[in-house]
């Protein structure tokens, strides 16, 4: 059975992969402005069920991290 600590290094790895991914995307195409948007989906669903878990998003490497801004000036939150 997987340990809480075993999950967290799990939550970390996906979480950074998905941020680090999101960062890259460097074209404004409506191909990539769609693949922002799902990583934006992506990193809020998990950060907003780490939340109800009770994990601070600094145990998985998002300490700080602002989902908007992967969206671009465009589409930021309001």
């Amino acid at each position: 059975m997987l340990k809480n600590r075993d999950a967290l290094v799990i939550l970390e790895e996906v979480a950074n992969s998905l941020k680090e991914s999101a960062e890259q995307i460097n074209s404004s195409s409506e191909f990539d402005s769609g693949r922002r948007m799902a990583y934006y989906e992506a990193i809020s669903t998990l950060l907003s069920q780490c939340a109800v878990a009770g994990i601070s998003p600094s145990d998985i490497g998002l300490d700080g991290f602002v989902p908007e801004s992967i969206l671009g000036d465009k589409k930021q939150a309001a």
